[in-house]
């Protein structure tokens, strides 16, 4: 799921919802037209907060990860949680009694990072999401993001081999977006085909090297890396470029933001792996 910036999540703080749970048959189903009153849980100034802040009247509870979160769902401390449309399918792969509203809750799109000075390969980033955006290559990795195969993002390599210099790229571990492939010893996911595409198309070799997301951020801000990649929201721009972080590309991929709720099956416990 689209990750915290390290400018707002080191100064807030983790807020617990509280009180009993309302009763599921006394209230309407949740979706994005009747919020208001209802408890969202939300990562800490993840796209999926800055989003349901600015579009519904919902009443918001602040998590640091989202196996916190979905405990508070099932113990019926919220009503429902707030994830990109992609995160809530993965998430309900693994935990089939969650359901995911049919309607998006609001409108996030993703955008990559490039250290300032790189304003020629952010140009070239640009152009080329706005002419692969049209092709099959980049409707095939939508499609694969939105039909995980029992939660498993099927991965394609693309080769990268150009003459023209080496992208250095930075990433924090976000499933389906880039993970780390043990099978295959290397980084795999969508945003890391994206990359590879565009570095294929512009003559460059690709290296990419997985970090926790504020050591990537502070190399990009410091110039050690070319470009970030990790499910990163368009939300961040504002601050990002204000703060001259680094270079905000244009979109390249949308991203609605769907609620999950408990269905009428017992959730279960949460696995480990969305601890």
């Amino acid at each position: 799921m689209i990750r915290k910036m390290i400018l707002c999540a080191l100064c807030l703080c983790l807020v617990f919802a509280a009180g009993c749970a309302l009763s599921g048959e006394n209230q309407p189903a949740i979706d994005a037209s009747n919020l208001e009153g209802r408890r969202i849980g939300v990562g800490i100034a993840w796209s999926e907060d800055y989003v349901l802040s600015d579009t519904s009247d919902a009443e918001l509870f602040r998590y640091q990860d989202l196996g916190t979160m979905l405990l508070a769902l099932k113990s019926g401390h919220i009503d429902a949680i707030g994830l990109n449309d992609i995160a809530a399918k993965h998430v309900q792969a693994t935990m089939p009694a969650l359901q995911i509203s049919e309607q998006p809750a609001g409108d996030d799109s993703l955008v990559a990072f490039f250290a300032n000075g790189r304003e020629t390969l952010v140009g070239d980033f640009n152009q080329f999401i706005q002419e692969f955006r049209e092709t099959e290559e980049y409707k095939d990795i939508l499609y694969r993001c939105n039909h995980l195969n029992n939660g498993v993002y099927e991965s394609k390599e693309v080769l990268t081999d150009g003459d023209v210099g080496t992208i250095s790229m930075v990433a924090e571990q976000v499933y389906p977006y880039i993970y780390w492939d043990f099978e295959k010893n290397k980084a795999a996911g969508s945003d890391v085909e994206f990359a590879q595409h565009f570095a294929k198309a512009a003559g460059y070799n690709l290296e990419i090297q997985i970090l926790n997301y504020e050591t990537a951020v502070l190399q990009i801000a410091y110039g050690q890396a070319d470009m970030l990649m990790c499910a990163l929201s368009n939300y961040f721009r504002s601050e990002v470029e204000l703060n001259q972080l680094a270079l905000v590309s244009e979109p390249y991929m949308d991203v609605p933001i769907m609620l999950v709720t408990v269905g009428k099956e017992p959730l279960g416990s949460v696995p480990d792996e969305l601890s």
